[in-house]
């Protein structure tokens, strides 16, 4: 196996840090990295209730990559009740003021992060490694979507196929 690279050090602790997010804010959740959701791959896929509730993704890249409407185009056209923009630094350095102020303009010169009826916004997630375990900081709160019967139809054929790689399970005794 080649050694990993730095980039791939630094995105595997991101997604991490994500899944403890994501632990934190849902009250029985199935978390999967990596996944494949409708045909596209999402960094970070958390369904709530034991895979039968709200579905949360999340899409990660490197703050160079920010101009991209493309990307803002596909969280929007993802089946998902909350939807994440993921920002991490280019190095593993400290975000310093001027970076933070870079990807905040660049973010604000996106298309609308609100869906076209105004119900539901993409949330802005920044992750930081200054300190011994990556932060989240979010600077944009993310707000539901629309419920569709799909959306919950995909993510109960997800879970019952898919092994998630965090989840709350029940003791037996």
């Amino acid at each position: 196996m080649p050694p990993l690279t730095n980039e791939q050090i630094m995105i595997g602790r991101a997604k991490n840090a994500l899944l403890s997010f994501f632990e934190q804010r849902l009250s029985v959740p199935k978390i999967y990295l990596d996944a494949d959701w409708q045909g596209e791959k999402v960094d970070v896929l958390a369904i709530d209730r034991a895979g039968v509730g709200d579905v949360s993704v999340a899409i990660l890249r490197e703050a160079s990559e920010l101009t991209d409407d493309v990307l803002i185009q596909k969280l929007h056209s993802l089946p998902a009740h909350f939807k994440y923009l993921v920002t991490i630094p280019q190095t593993a350095s400290d975000w310093d003021i001027a970076e933070r102020s870079r990807v905040w303009d660049t973010l604000s010169r996106f298309p609308p992060l609100f869906a076209e009826d105004g119900v539901g916004r993409i949330g802005y997630i920044l992750v930081d490694f200054k300190s011994e375990r990556p932060s989240i900081t979010v600077p944009i709160s993310a707000e539901r979507f629309r419920s569709k019967q799909n959306i919950y139809d995909l993510a109960d054929a997800f879970a019952s196929s898919h092994t998630a790689d965090f989840e709350v399970r029940e003791i037996s005794w």
